[in-house]
């Protein structure tokens, strides 16, 4: 059974059948962050992904860029932002700066965040470009 709001093959379609407790937070979390910077990157149309940088204080960096979050580069200052390159390095940086370092509290607000609407209105999938076909 599928609930019509959401189309079959939506990534959260297999969360609104689990229970909360029957999932890691932490790593939905973190595959959640890398979807939104995928499809920013892919299609910045679709996502304002700057809405992550003014609400956490965390900034993606572009594509081709890397960098590992070591932890250190968190500043309490209030105009400071911390760029990082995935999705696991976003939800430690997160952490840090807001919840002490605890990944889960993080997890869970980033994912209530999302689902609340405070990240803005968002696509987790680009549309096939013209010429493609869809699945259905």
């Amino acid at each position: 059974i599928h609930p019509p709001s959401l189309p079959v093959n939506s990534p959260f379609t297999t969360l609104t059948h689990l229970g909360e407790a029957s999932y890691d937070w932490e790593r939905v979390a973190m595959a959640t962050a890398d979807l939104l910077r995928a499809t920013a990157a892919e299609q910045p149309s679709l996502i304002n992904i700057d809405y992550l940088k003014n609400r956490y204080r965390v900034e993606f960096l572009p594509y081709g860029q890397t960098a590992v979050y070591d932890g250190t580069s968190t500043s309490h200052e209030p105009m400071s932002v911390t760029q990082v390159a995935t999705g696991e390095d976003f939800l430690h940086a997160m952490a840090d700066l807001h919840h002490h370092g605890d990944t889960y509290v993080a997890a869970r607000r980033f994912l209530g965040d999302l689902r609340k609407g405070h990240l803005g209105r968002l696509a987790l999938e680009a549309p096939p470009r013209s010429g493609q076909r869809g699945d259905g």
